[in-house]
């Protein structure tokens, strides 16, 4: 996916070209030590293809905090969307490593709804989406919006996998029902 202008609102401002990392205009901070964690959590891993982390940091925000999370769910037909949770029933969709580009049209748009009101937010995704969301809120800190990203080693298109999911379904002649990118029993 890669951003496109629509010419037809478009008001020549200038600020998407500020906050598009495939403009030239872009630039974006880092620094020589970053802020990283790494870590699993050994009560919830179980039910995780990774270490249980986003989890138990969405659980705190449901839960504690009363706020929506933001994450990768897979909808109709196995199409990849990032979608905002705000109970336990519904999180499950989101947990579960996903190794594809997700839709993220309109989630930044509610994400900064969301904090304009004061609630709490939860957002994961690859770095580029976390770097995404932070350009679209034009940096602006907030104190109750966490991010987390993944490590990330570059993430095939959505029109990929629907080609996988076609040949899967052709050579067991069946409806694919359900998807794992990672089986947790390694744990």
């Amino acid at each position: 996916m890669y951003p496109v202008k629509d010419m037809d609102i478009c008001i020549d401002c200038g600020l998407c070209e500020k906050v598009c990392p495939f403009s030239d205009n872009y630039t974006y901070e880092t620094t020589d030590k970053p802020f990283v964690y790494a870590a699993y959590d050994k009560e919830n891993r179980s039910g995780s293809s990774s270490g249980g982390v986003f989890y138990t940091l969405a659980k705190y925000v449901i839960e504690e905090r009363k706020g929506w999370v933001f994450g990768a769910a897979f909808e109709d037909k196995f199409q990849l969307r990032h979608v905002g949770v705000n109970n336990m029933e519904d999180l499950q969709k989101l947990r579960g490593s996903k190794y594809l580009q997700s839709d993220t049209t309109n989630c930044f748009q509610e994400i900064r709804r969301l904090l304009k009101e004061g609630t709490f937010v939860l957002f994961v995704g690859t770095p580029c989406q976390v770097a995404g969301l932070r350009a679209f809120l034009r940096n602006k800190e907030y104190d109750h919006l966490l991010t987390a990203d993944l490590v990330c080693h570059g993430v095939p298109p959505q029109t990929l996998f629907d080609k996988h999911v076609e040949y899967l379904e052709k050579r067991h002649k069946a409806t694919l029902i359900s998807y794992q990118f990672r089986k947790p029993d390694g744990w």
